[in-house]
């Protein structure tokens, strides 16, 4: 394939690149010209840019798609933000269907029967309720001076008689929520324009799809003193008279779906206890799931639980459903703050709930100085100097695989991380291999309270860098990708301390593998590629720590080659196994074992001559000490 000529910024980063990290520098610097971003998002995005196109990209690609994916990421950002209207439309420009987030400025039965809502533009901070407004509008300042609306700032809401228990305190003696200064979040609310002189610029038809905002102050033992029942409580034989006042956290929005040709959403939802339970969204009141923000705490009021709620021994409740008289509260996020101007440093980082502080706007590369604790979406890049077999262990009755990395830092100071990957993480871990260099994002560090973590701890390590695909954390092999040894304008002769290099070359000859024997396969474990032992007889992965199962173990070749760099001299011994020597030969290990000897040397003798891209690791062999050579990435040019 052709490539275009370096780019003149990528020449000028080869001279001091160190590596992977010396191309996501470039890529930062030249997005920096229209906006800096984070260094760690843009490590993310050249990686997983690198592996999606294996073939190789052009710094202008590289360039293209870092561009598109700030879009991107502002658009998401800002998406967020455009859920909801949050300012009063202008006259003959209402959208009954868009989803709008507003105040109530005060409340008001009529006739002694028909509750309306004021409603004014929200604030930028949730409002407690009973307190004045914080609103940096004109038009709430207006309110908060002069005691009313402004001339049509604002609107009137007719309240659907689904919400009539909250304006009738004799229904519900228990019932202390106030609603003036809250914030409340509506869809599907029809409108009437006023006329020109009016107060008013809408006079809302009710909508039965509205949630009331919860205050953060609200979310612990203020609200606890209303909404006093947890999934638990709730006994079917109760329902009929009973007013359940349920609180807990959103754990999830499902997607919509379809139940006998009705609109169904799914949210569920995790009381104090741990128990989990599912609120029905049927219907119109669908539309209330996209009310509610994911994580986020929630009051359910009257929640309609009939004989199909309980699971089959009538005693845990696994499902409600958003009844006639259901009101649901809660915690609404402030809107998010879009800037191109990044943070300097840690401090201005956002902490969520749970005291973490996110990482994810961190200007800088995160390096092993920077560790500290209740840290999330942190990154790591560097070079494995230790990898451990899986140390599974089992929670809530299910065995969960775990592996350590240990990676050695480029920045010259040599620090090394221990990394934990867990499930998704750990399996991506297992094929990874010594001297590999990696980049991980999406990680968090947690409290070292285990009797191994000592030697971290001496070390003043007292924090755990974890990765799960429960934080969204992701594994790349940077050693692995093709496009660095494919890519013109990102090859880098030597990469990061003689970690490794990309080189193209023309193999001049084949030689034993490391070990000196003339077996040229081995046996291995098809979900790490390691080679099985025997144990007690049995089939055993050490990566793994299990004894796998026939089908799941396979042949994989291995061997030397000896290469000539192009335009150079120089001569490399690179050590080939595994899917790279399958490549290189065009057959499956397999295939390639059930071959008698002197077909396999033939094969082994027609690589010659034959010129590939290389991506080659340094590491040392533990067996027998010698440093080897190592081919991670092999295509044919």
């Amino acid at each position: 394939m052709a490539h275009e000529p370096a780019a003149a910024g990528i020449g000028q980063a080869e001279a001091t690149a160190q590596g992977f990290a010396g191309i996501v520098d470039w890529a930062a610097r030249e997005r920096g010209k229209r906006g800096a971003q984070p260094w760690g998002w843009t490590a993310g995005c050249l990686a997983a840019l690198l592996v999606q196109h294996a073939t190789g990209v052009s710094a202008a690609m590289v360039l293209a798609e870092v561009e598109a994916a700030a879009a991107a990421r502002a658009a998401a950002v800002a998406g967020c933000a455009s859920r909801f209207v949050r300012g009063i439309p202008r006259r003959g420009s209402w959208r009954a269907g868009k989803a709008h987030e507003m105040q109530v400025q005060e409340t008001a039965v009529l006739n002694g029967a028909t509750a309306v809502l004021a409603l004014a533009p929200a604030s930028e901070q949730t409002v407690a309720a009973g307190a004045a407004g914080d609103s940096d509008s004109e038009e709430a300042d207006a309110m908060r001076r002069g005691g009313g609306t402004a001339a049509g700032s604002a609107v009137e809401m007719v309240v659907h008689t689904r919400f009539a228990r909250l304006f009738e305190p004799t229904r519900d003696p228990h019932l202390p929520i106030e609603l003036a200064h809250r914030r409340v979040r509506f869809v599907n609310a029809g409108a009437m324009a006023s006329p020109p002189a009016a107060k008013v610029a809408w006079r809302l038809l009710p909508t039965a799809q509205m949630v009331f905002g919860l205050a953060p102050a609200e979310c612990g033992d203020a609200v606890g003193g209303y909404f006093v029942h947890t999934f638990g409580d709730v006994k079917a034989e109760a329902c009929a008279t009973e007013t359940y006042r349920l609180f807990g956290k959103i754990s999830s929005i499902c997607e919509t779906e379809s139940e006998n040709g009705r609109k169904l959403r799914r949210i569920v939802i995790m009381d104090a206890t741990g128990q989990e339970c599912s609120l029905l969204l049927r219907d119109a009141d669908a539309a209330i799931a996209d009310l509610l923000d994911d994580g986020a705490d929630i009051g359910i009021l009257a929640p309609w639980i009939g004989k199909t709620s309980f699971a089959t021994d009538r005693e845990v409740l696994c499902e409600m459903e958003c009844g006639f008289e259901t009101v649901l509260f809660s915690s609404f996020r402030p809107a998010p703050q879009i800037t191109e101007s990044q943070p300097d440093g840690a401090a201005s980082l956002p902490v969520d709930a749970d005291g973490y502080r996110d990482f994810s706007l961190f200007p800088s590369r995160f390096t092993a100085r920077h560790i500290g604790g209740y840290q999330k979406n942190i990154h790591l890049l560097g070079k494995i100097v230790h990898l451990t077999s899986n140390m599974p262990v089992e929670k809530a009755g299910k065995r969960c695989e775990r592996y350590g990395v240990r990676v050695a830092e480029d920045d010259g100071r040599g620090e090394t991380v221990d990394i934990t990957l867990w499930d998704a993480c750990g399996a991506a871990a297992r094929m990874l291999e010594m001297g590999q260099v990696v980049f991980m994002d999406g990680l968090r560090t947690t409290a070292s309270k285990s009797a191994t973590s000592a030697a971290a701890a001496s070390r003043g390590r007292r924090w755990c860098v974890v990765g799960s695909g429960e934080f969204g954390s992701r594994v790349f092999c940077v050693s692995r990708m093709s496009a660095l040894a494919t890519s013109r304008s990102l090859v880098q002769r030597t990469l990061g301390g003689g970690g490794f290099m990309c080189v193209r070359a023309v193999v001049c000859g084949w030689d034993a593998a490391v070990d000196g024997t003339l077996v040229f396969t081995e046996f291995v474990h098809a979900l790490c590629m390691k080679p099985l032992d025997l144990k007690d007889s049995l089939t055993f992965c050490r990566t793994c720590m299990i004894f796998p199962v026939t089908s799941s173990c396979t042949y994989a070749p291995k061997f030397c080659v000896d290469v000539r760099c192009n335009g150079t001299t120089d001569r490399l011994r690179v050590f080939v196994h595994g899917m790279i020597a399958e490549g290189m030969l065009g057959i499956s290990g397999t295939a390639f074992h059930g071959l008698e000897q002197h077909e396999q040397v033939a094969l082994l003798d027609g690589l010659s001559g034959r010129e590939f891209y290389l991506v080659v690791t340094a590491y040392n062999d533990k067996k027998s000490g010698v440093r080897v050579l190592r081919a991670d990435v092999a295509v044919l040019t």
